[in-house]
């Protein structure tokens, strides 16, 4: 993604963080996520009518009824959905950005087109909606509080033993239709979002840390996709909260929908089209900090650990610097390096001096392998993108 494109890890540490952030970020949203399911089946054929006003008096009602216990109500179920759900969804798509890139001959120095984005975030989406419909399924059921299952292994298994193996994949069509809709709004205008503000003159001129200034970034880029994400996914998400969640015929057909097409009729016909936008409050109020967090939490690791995951492309970066084979970098090495490989101009090379004795911590004029290594994020920052893009394989960090 030309820009945000910075610090990506590799292999099992990139799937590991798509994994880890999204289930950091659900402790904090998972409240607004089970007021999102109740509020979907509120006044369900019943013309509109129901339980609760809003969503916030969802969650007053639900936290008066139940306690802490009842708004974080399915909270582990949240957790392995989120881990089957984004690992592929966040996790493949980067790799299969950078196929794309390889495939279409892409200039480095170019932004990743739109087509390539959208395209790459539907095949993620419906990747990640079609595995994670049984735990899907699992969580929505256990938010609505129509379910008494003890956590995602219990609600499993007794799906299962109750109503067969299929049934873990109810409402499959609507939830890779969500998720391909989802992932492809969410991912596009999060990195469009990010190479926008990475490229104002606030980005590079404003004086703060650089690990505070990407902070900013992906706080900002991450609440502005959840938003976006929001208003595309919510009728198709009521949908699919609707199919999970209606009584079965004895031969495992729902009583109220046949389909997501015939559930989108008959919700338009009995409660008017506008309620297909039931609960979008709600899930703004919940996509936009959870994405929030998600790209805050992901990018927090990939930037405190990434570098562990990439050995050999910083035991690359370092080979080259060391021109002489010296065991360090010194002034002269790190001039070259930058002219030479990086294209810095003669004009601005020396501007570049800061940073090397910044990195110089026992000031011997030299940098070791040590300072290096602790130094590196900083030294990404000084020298810019290229040198991320080309020695770091970076990437978008998220959904």
């Amino acid at each position: 993604m030309g820009r945000t494109q910075k610090n990506r890890p590799l292999g099992e540490w990139n799937y590991l963080f798509c994994g880890l952030a999204p289930s950091a970020a659900a402790v904090f949203t998972n409240p607004l996520d089970v007021a999102r399911v109740r509020m979907q089946l509120n006044g369900e054929g019943s013309g509109g009518a129901g339980a609760y006003k809003n969503s916030i008096d969802c969650i007053q009602k639900t936290f008066r009824a139940g306690g802490l216990a009842g708004i974080q109500r399915g909270l582990t179920t949240a957790f392995y959905r989120e881990c089957v759900q984004n690992v592929p969804r966040l996790g493949l798509y980067q790799p299969f950005i950078d196929v794309g890139r390889g495939a279409m001959d892409i200039a480095d120095d170019s932004l990743d087109p739109f087509y390539l984005r959208f395209g790459v975030g539907c095949i993620c989406g419906a990747i990640g909606g079609f595995v994670s419909n049984p735990a899907e399924i699992v969580k929505a059921r256990v938010q609505s509080g129509r379910h008494n299952y003890s956590g995602p292994i219990n609600g499993t298994v007794s799906i299962i033993q109750k109503e067969g193996a299929g049934a873990l994949f109810t409402g499959a069509n609507a939830s890779i239709v969500r998720c391909t809709i989802g992932t492809s709004s969410n991912l596009v205008s999060f990195s469009y979002m990010k190479d926008f503000l990475q490229g104002t003159g606030w980005f590079s001129s404003t004086p703060m840390p650089s690990g505070r200034r990407d902070l900013v970034v992906d706080c900002t880029s991450g609440m502005f996709s959840g938003t976006f994400l929001s208003v595309c996914m919510n009728p198709v998400d009521n949908v699919r909260t609707r199919l999970y969640n209606q009584p079965k015929n004895p031969d495992g057909t729902g009583k109220l929908y046949k389909s997501m097409s015939d559930a989108l009729r008959k919700i338009a016909r009995v409660e008017g089209t506008f309620a297909l936008f039931k609960g979008l409050a709600g899930n703004i109020a919940r996509q936009g900090p959870h994405m929030c967090l998600v790209f805050t939490f992901k990018g927090i690791l990939e930037r405190q650990l990434g570098i562990y995951s990439r050995p050999k492309e910083i035991g690359e970066l370092w080979t080259v610097m060391d021109a002489d084979e010296g065991g360090s970098i010194d002034w002269k090495e790190a001039r070259n390096f930058f002219l030479n490989h990086e294209h810095v101009s003669e004009a601005d090379v020396d501007s570049l001096y800061t940073g090397f004795d910044a990195m110089d911590t026992n000031h011997d004029h030299v940098i070791s392998r040590e300072e290096f290594m602790v130094g590196l994020e900083s030294l990404d920052y000084i020298i810019g993108e290229n040198l991320a893009r080309k020695w770091t394989h970076s990437g978008v960090g998220v959904a």
